[in-house]
């Protein structure tokens, strides 16, 4: 859900917005996620031959990068079994500031997807539907989860993810963004 006051992605169940501090009311209508982020990317699902793209394998769990060769079969490198996308998400981790160049974990629908390093952009093929996306770093578990959707009108979906240095710890920040603003897309 929304926050009614700035439209922030709210996870079910909060009771105040984290960006604004509105307490959300359960009663309230949330808005939907879909219709915030349709207007992000509203672009064919391409893999461009060459490109590297991350699978997690539904069979084995096993997560991989592979290289498009151009054939449009994805297989698991582990146990071979194929897999069909209806999309994809692109992941820029945008540079840390004070040279903190660690690794931020993936997390989509709570399942590990590896990490993304800094100034790396990920490709992560995705099936149909709505998936939620958390980053972290250690042991900083602050971030501004929020879901996403793909589908046959939205299957490229972009976002950038960044550290918002704090007071007594860091936010890692998610925020999506247009393809443009995305590197190696």
């Amino acid at each position: 859900m929304n926050c009614p006051k700035c439209g922030s992605a709210v996870a079910d169940g909060t009771m105040f917005c984290g960006e604004c501090g509105t307490k959300i009311d359960a009663a309230a209508p949330a808005a939907p996620v879909a219709a915030a982020t349709t207007a992000v990317n509203p672009v064919p699902f391409v893999l461009p031959q060459g490109a590297t793209y991350r699978i997690k394998c539904a069979s084995c769990g096993f997560v991989g990068d592979y290289v498009n060769d151009g054939t449009h079969i994805y297989k698991c490198g582990k146990c071979g079994a194929p897999h069909t996308f209806a999309g994809q998400m692109l992941l820029y981790r945008m540079g840390s500031p004070y040279g903190v160049a660690a690794g931020f974990g993936i997390y989509i629908d709570g399942a590990p997807f590896g990490h993304v390093g800094n100034k790396q952009t990920v490709r992560i093929l995705l099936p149909e539907g709505v998936h939620n996306i958390h980053v972290s770093c250690g042991m900083n578990r602050k971030c501004n989860d929020y879901s996403f959707t793909i589908d046959d009108k939205l299957n490229t979906f972009s976002t950038k993810v960044y550290m918002k240095p704090g007071f007594w710890t860091n936010t890692l920040v998610l925020e999506p963004c247009p393809m443009s603003e995305i590197p190696n897309a």
